[in-house]
């Protein structure tokens, strides 16, 4: 009976090595469940295997007790950057852009400055990627510009100025989102 056990259940001998050590398979059941407020960075590439191992980590030192920031800012503009094409052409892609940028938002708040210049730099680099590589009208993305406008006036100064002196130019955005927005589309944030 052993045999056929062990046959079953390849985890079976290790249970029977170690009384009371208990094996618990890997499945879909009991895979690391999040929050849903980054859920959907996993859902919008789970059709892509190889980058929802990349997303993995990611997402799970988002969660931590204590979030690697510098880690975090990191990976996320590589994954963002990498991925805005599946991104921007799943039905769903817009939320995974706004939670993107949310956390670029949130790590311009932290108080190391290695963090928060990795996070203005990360936040202008990808709202550009939007610009230039969106498959969609840019008026899809206005309400998200609207929001990440607001966020970057409201800064306090310090971060305020890591956003303007970042390599990848403020005005540069800015006069990207004006040409490319449909006529008829305005910000709330930009004055008329």
């Amino acid at each position: 009976m052993t045999n056929k056990l062990k046959a079953l259940n390849p985890s079976f001998a290790l249970s029977q090595t170690f009384p009371g050590f208990i094996i618990m398979p890997m499945t879909i059941a009991n895979k690391i469940s999040l929050p849903s407020q980054y859920n959907i960075l996993r859902e919008v590439v789970q059709d892509y295997p190889g980058i929802v191992t990349t997303v993995e980590p990611l997402l799970r030192e988002l969660h931590a007790a204590s979030p690697n920031w510098g880690y975090i800012t990191k990976e996320l503009r590589a994954y963002s950057l990498k991925n805005f094409y599946v991104h921007d052409h799943h039905e769903k892609g817009i939320e995974a852009v706004k939670t993107i940028t949310g956390i670029f938002l949130t790590a311009l708040e932290n108080p190391d400055t290695g963090i928060q210049e990795a996070a203005a730099e990360g936040l202008i680099f990808y709202l550009e990627k939007i610009m230039l590589d969106g498959n969609h009208e840019t008026g899809k993305y206005s309400p998200l510009l609207d929001v990440c406008i607001s966020r970057i006036n409201a800064l306090p100064e310090k971060q305020f100025f890591l956003i303007v002196t970042n390599p990848h130019q403020i005005k540069k955005l800015g006069q990207l989102i004006l040409d490319k927005l449909p006529s008829g589309v305005t910000l709330r944030t930009l004055p008329n």
